[in-house]
């Protein structure tokens, strides 16, 4: 179960780096120019630690709307 949830954090990982770094970077790559690379590190984990909690945030949410459907299909 370990390797499984390793697996599965990194390919969801992976995904938003793919999705959303070029977003991150086309919108403050000037403002990064000023960064130390310390300061840049930082951001940057900042915005991934951030976007990883929010889509973990969404899925549960999702897991929510799935499970409300369920039970209403059940009482129908």
């Amino acid at each position: 179960m370990g390797k499984l949830a390793d697996t599965a954090a990194e390919k969801f990982s992976m995904m938003i780096v793919e999705d959303m770094f070029p977003e991150i970077w086309s919108e403050k790559k000037e403002d990064f120019r000023e960064f130390s690379k310390k300061d840049l590190a930082k951001e940057m984990f900042g915005a991934g630690v951030y976007f990883g909690v929010q889509a973990f945030m969404d899925s549960i949410n999702e897991m929510n709307e799935i499970e409300k459907t369920i039970k209403n299909k059940a009482k129908h």
